[in-house]
This record gives C-alpha cells, sequence and structure tokens, in this order.
C-alpha cells in the first residue's frame, strides 16, 4: 500500500468572523471570506466536495524530501485507487514529478535517432511537427494516456473527410475552369467579353478550391504514425522511465491491407497510354528471360544502373513506358 492519507475538500466559501462574532472587513469595505473546509454544512453529503491525496516519494539524486499532491477524484475510492497506481510507478523508478511535455520529449528522443536513414528523418520530423506536435504536443508525458492518442487518430479520419469533400470540390472546379476556357476559346471572334469574365470567375474559384487542404492520412500512412509513435513510447518507457506504458499499443486503427502489386503487362502499359490511368495501386515490373545485364555508369552524384533488355520485351524497353531506365 500507498504511504500517504487521502482527505476530502470543498470549495465553499464563509465570511472570516472576528473575535466578537461579527465579519471582518477589508480595506474596500466587503466582508473577507475564508475556504469553509470540514466546518462546511455540506461537507458530510456523499457528493459534496472532491477527494485528494499526498504522499511522500523517494528523495530525488539531489536527496530533497519529494510530495506528491494530487486531487478533483469524485470518490474516495477513485483517489486510493490512483494514489496506489502512482505509489507503484514511484517504487518502479517511473519519474512522476516530470513536468517535461511531449514535444519536448518528441524533439529530444529524434535528436537522438541518429541511426536513421536520411529518407527516414525527413518522415519523423514532418510527422512530429505536423502531426505529434500539434495534438499531443501540451501533454505532459506523466499524463499521457491512449485516449490522448486516440482522439488524435478521431481528429485524423474527421480531417480526411473534409480534405475528401475539398479534393471533389477543387476537381469539379477545375472542369468548370476547363469548361469556360472552351467556351471562350471556341467562340468567334471579337470574342464576347462576358466569357473571358466567366473564364476569369472560374479560374479564382480553381485557386481558391485548390488553397484548402486535400491531403488524405490513408491508413497506411495512419499505422505508419502509430509505429513511429510507439518507437517513441517506447524509448520512453524502458530508457528513461517517463511512462509506465506504451499507450500507443491499445490505439484501435481502422483494418489495413497492403495493396497487392500488379504486374505491368502490354494491355495494362497500353491502357496506361491510352487514358493515364493504372490498373492499380502498386504496379511492378517483371524482368522478361534471359535475365537483362546490368551496367554501371557514371552520372553527377549518383551511380546509375543501365538495362539490357531482351527483345521478348519491347514494352518494357520504351522509354515511355518506364520512365527512368536507360535501355543499352
Amino acid at each position: 500500500m500507498f504511504k500517504g492519507s487521502v482527505y476530502k475538500r470543498c470549495a465553499c466559501r464563509g465570511p472570516v468572523l472576528g473575535e466578537d462574532g461579527e465579519p471582518v472587513l477589508n480595506d474596500d469595505g466587503n466582508p473577507k471570506q475564508r475556504q469553509l473546509g470540514t466546518e462546511c454544512p455540506l461537507f458530510g453529503k456523499r457528493d459534496h466536495g472532491l477527494w485528494y491525496f499526498t504522499m511522500d516519494l523517494p528523495p530525488g539524486p539531489d536527496g530533497k524530501r519529494r510530495r506528491v499532491r494530487r486531487g478533483g477524484f469524485l470518490t474516495k475510492k477513485k483517489a486510493e485507487e490512483e494514489a496506489q497506481t502512482l505509489w507503484d510507478e514511484a517504487q518502479d523508478g517511473i519519474d512522476v514529478l516530470s513536468d517535461e511535455t511531449v514535444e519536448h520529449f518528441l524533439l529530444r528522443w529524434f535528436d537522438k535517432r541518429v541511426d536513421l536513414k536520411r529518407s527516414t528523418r525527413e518522415s519523423y520530423r514532418d510527422h512530429i511537427h505536423r502531426v505529434f506536435i500539434p495534438a499531443l504536443g501540451q501533454i505532459k508525458m506523466r499524463d499521457l494516456r491512449t485516449r490522448h492518442l486516440q482522439e488524435m487518430f478521431e481528429q485524423i479520419w474527421r480531417d480526411n473527410e473534409q480534405h475528401a469533400a475539398n479534393r471533389d470540390a477543387a476537381e469539379l472546379a477545375r472542369l468548370e475552369c476547363e469548361a469556360a476556357h472552351r467556351a471562350w476559346k471556341d467562340a468567334l471572334k471579337p470574342r464576347p467579353p462576358e466569357l473571358r469574365q466567366q473564364w476569369n470567375a472560374a479560374k479564382e474559384k480553381l485557386r481558391e478550391a485548390r488553397r484548402k487542404p486535400r491531403y488524405i492520412t490513408g491508413p497506411g500512412a495512419q499505422l505508419k504514425l502509430k509505429n513511429e509513435l510507439s518507437a517513441a513510447l517506447d524509448y520512453a518507457k524502458n530508457t528513461e522511465k517517463l511512462i509506465s506504458d506504451n499507450w500507443a499499443r491499445r490505439v484501435v486503427l481502422p483494418k489495413y491491407t497492403p495493396p497487392k502489386p500488379l504486374v505491368w503487362t502490354d494491355e495494362r502499359v497500353a491502357h496506361w497510354r491510352e487514358t493515364g490511368e493504372k490498373s492499380g495501386a502498386v504496379m511492378v515490373w517483371r524482368l522478361s528471360r534471359p535475365a537483362p545485364s546490368w551496367t554501371l555508369s557514371p552520372s553527377t552524384g549518383s551511380t546509375r544502373c543501365s538495362i539490357s533488355w531482351s527483345s521478348a520485351a519491347p514494352a518494357l524497353a520504351s522509354p515511355a513506358a518506364c520512365p527512368g531506365a536507360r535501355p543499352t
């Protein structure tokens, strides 16, 4: 059991009385006020007042006494449960008095991740500053819980709905702008000035629509955000003893199944060239046999690989069908 005390308090106030039983007045003539505490006539009621606890923790590194006081609980049982949890965490080495915020911790943790490759570091940096800090940065690490992380993802889902609507509105504005441009272009000269005005208005509407956020954070990106937070909180729990649990592990996300890659075929290449539409979210090339020969050619700042395609794969050997490949 924790070593401390649990007690009840209420915020009711009353006048300060002098020795003669009369209220003591301030300089402005109003009665001085004080908290009634146990003298409150409603203090004995179950639903009146809140419960608090206080305890002494093991001395810190400087040997000074450390005292914890928390309150605002509706029942005595809830205050005792929270006190016991805090006591157990302190006995396990958790720094329950740390005032470090999530923002400060994430920036410290990111600075230590020198093991990450450059692209991964840029992804972490973007997510920390664009997603994690705005949603969680002001919360103290000792107060962080799964509900805070779940609320962050729920806000992402709501943003996705709005961004999808913005994307649809931008596409509609683009079509209207193209129609207005065609109407002006196809008109006989001298063109009516109202057609130019309509085209200008459509362009301004399109610019306004494109200023609104349209980025969709899909299930795969959400899973990546969760995994990054989980890695940071694992470090906070196991290495720095700032928290008692990795709260990210309990976050519930929509089920995500990575898209199945589809192989580029002659028919799919022809369809893409004609319509600009891919047959799937992930498209891959299958090299024909015999296996292509690889040669290295120097280029500015990097080394490129060029492929010798066999004559059995004319579609793959086309630079238009495979941008970036250099057939030899």
